[in-house]
C-alpha cells in the first residue's frame, strides 16, 4: 500500500490524503473512527481520527504497536497515547484507493500519515502518485497543480487537463496534414496562439515577477506593505533603510504575483549598502514588470534612467507622496517632475502613469490596477488552450518552424509526439 499527501504541502483549511492497495480500505476502517463497517465507493463518511505525536521513533513505534492492537481487537486505542481527534470526511473514491480529507495544517497531516505508514503503508511524495492520466500533457498540468496558489492558474490546469492543449495540438496537426491552404494557413495561426499563451502558461506556478524600484526613500517599501495588506518591508525615513530585496507573494486579478521591494540605487554608503543595490539591480533584469517608483518632491533623475535602461521588461511609473501635492494630477506637475517630456515608446510604457499616497495608508488601488491591466489584459480565457512547460513551448515552436518552410508532415509529427500516451 501507499500512502500520500495529495494537495500541495502549504497553510491550507483543508488537505486529501489518498491511501491504495488491495487492503486500502480495511486500513483506514481499523484506524479512523467511522459510523460504518464498509466503505462503499463512491460514499461520503465522516468520523475522527485519533491523532498521536510523531517526534520521536519511540512515538511510531508506540503507534505501530497501536495499529497492531486495532487490527485485533477493533479501533480500541490507549487515551494516555492519543492527542486528540481530527474530524475528517472519508471517501472510497475507487475500488483500490480511499482518500481522507482533514484540516491542512502540516501537524495534523504528518500525524495521519504517520499511522498510516506505522500500519503498513509507504509514504510517498505526492509528485510519485501514479497518474490515472495517459496524456503527458494531463499529467504533467496534475503534477503542477501542487504548486498552484489561485483558483484562476488552477482552472487553467484543470482545461488542459481536461484536453483543452491536446485537442488543440491534434486539431492543429490535423490541419498541417490536411490538402488545401487554408488548412494550412489554419494551423499556423493555430501555433501562433498557443505561442502567445506560453509564456503566460509558464507563470502559472512560479508568479509574476514585479520589481518596484527607485533611488533611496522614494515609497518602496510603503508600497510594497500597502499591496500584500501586511508589513513585510521596514519603512524609515533614513535614506538606505531597505539593504537587501525582499520578496512578497499575493495575487492581483486572481492571479499569483511576486512583488519584490528592492534597495534604493545610488552611490552606496558602505560595502553592505553596496551589496544590495547590485542585487536589486540583478533583481529589475529578471522582472516581467518594472515599476519605477518617483518622489513628487523630487521628480525623475538620473537613477531612473539607469534602471530603465537595465532591463527590457515593460515598466509603469508610479508617483509616489501624491498627497504632499496640491493639484497632483495636472500636466504642470507631471512636466515639472520631468516625467512628461517622455512619451510611452521612450519608457517602454504601456499605461499611465500613476500616483499614490504614502502618508498614514499608502492608497495604492491605481497601482495595483495599472499592474492588472499590464500583465493580465490579454489573459487566456476559461477553457482555452495554455502551454505551460519549456518543453511544450520548444516543441511549438519547432512545429511552427517546421510549418513555416513548408515541413507539414515533420511539424504533425513533433504536435503528435508532444502528447503521445505514456508508454507508446
Amino acid at each position: 500500500m501507499i500512502a500520500a499527501r495529495l494537495t500541495a504541502n502549504i497553510p491550507a483549511g483543508i488537505a486529501t490524503i489518498a491511501v491504495r492497495g488491495s487492503h486500502a480500505a480495511s486500513t483506514v476502517l481499523k484506524l479512523a473512527r467511522l459510523r460504518t463497517r464498509h466503505l462503499e465507493q463512491g460514499r461520503i463518511h465522516y468520523g475522527h481520527w485519533p491523532i498521536r505525536s510523531i517526534n520521536s521513533q519511540a512515538s511510531l513505534a508506540r503507534q505501530k504497536s497501536d495499529a497492531e492492537v486495532s487490527q485485533t481487537e477493533g479501533n480500541r486505542d490507549d487515551g494516555r497515547q492519543v492527542l486528540g481527534d481530527e474530524q475528517v470526511v472519508v471517501c472510497r473514491t475507487r475500488v483500490d484507493q480511499v482518500e481522507i480529507h482533514c484540516h491542512g495544517g502540516s501537524a495534523v497531516c504528518d500525524a495521519i500519515l504517520a499511522s498510516l505508514q506505522a500500519a503498513g503503508c509507504d509514504v510517498i511524495h505526492a509528485e510519485e502518485w501514479p497518474s490515472d492520466q495517459t496524456s503527458p500533457i494531463a499529467q504533467a498540468a496534475e503534477a503542477n497543480l501542487l504548486y498552484t496558489r489561485t483558483d484562476r492558474a488552477a482552472a487553467v490546469f484543470l482545461d488542459q487537463i481536461a484536453g483543452a492543449l491536446t485537442n488543440a495540438s491534434r486539431d492543429i496537426a490535423d490541419d498541417l496534414l490536411g490538402e488545401t491552404p487554408q488548412d494550412w494557413q489554419r494551423a499556423l495561426e493555430g501555433l501562433q496562439r498557443l505561442l502567445r499563451h506560453a509564456n503566460f502558461g509558464r507563470r502559472l506556478t512560479s508568479g509574476w515577477k514585479v520589481v518596484l524600484a527607485g533611488p533611496p526613500n522614494v515609497g518602496k517599501s510603503s508600497l510594497i506593505n500597502s499591496i500584500v495588506g501586511q508589513t513585510r518591508s521596514i519603512v524609515h525615513a533614513t535614506a538606505g533603510t531597505t539593504r537587501d530585496w525582499i520578496d512578497a507573494e499575493t495575487v492581483i486579478l486572481g492571479w499569483p504575483i511576486s512583488i519584490t521591494d528592492t534597495a534604493g540605487i545610488r552611490e552606496a554608503q558602505d560595502s553592505i549598502e553596496q551589496q544590495g543595490i547590485e542585487r536589486a539591480l540583478e533583481r529589475v533584469k529578471v522582472a516581467d514588470l518594472l515599476v519605477l517608483v518617483v518622489d513628487i518632491t523630487v521628480g525623475w533623475t538620473h537613477t531612473h534612467e539607469v534602471l530603465r535602461e537595465a532591463s527590457d521588461a515593460p515598466k509603469l511609473i508610479c508617483v509616489t507622496k501624491a498627497d504632499l501635492q496640491a493639484d497632483w494630477s495636472s500636466a504642470a506637475t507631471l512636466s515639472r517632475l520631468r516625467i512628461s517630456k517622455f512619451d510611452s515608446a521612450q519608457l517602454g510604457l504601456s499605461s499611465s502613469v500613476v500616483f499614490a499616497s504614502t502618508a498614514g495608508e499608502p492608497g495604492c488601488d491605481a497601482l495595483i490596477q495599472a499592474i492588472g491591466r499590464q500583465l493580465f489584459e490579454n489573459a487566456p480565457p476559461p477553457g482555452a488552450a495554455v502551454p505551460f512547460t519549456d518543453l511544450q513551448q520548444e516543441a511549438l515552436s519547432r512545429a511552427l518552424e517546421l510549418a513555416q518552410r513548408g515541413d507539414t508532415a515533420t511539424a504533425a509529427q513533433v504536435l503528435h509526439q508532444l502528447d503521445s500516451p505514456v508508454g507508446h
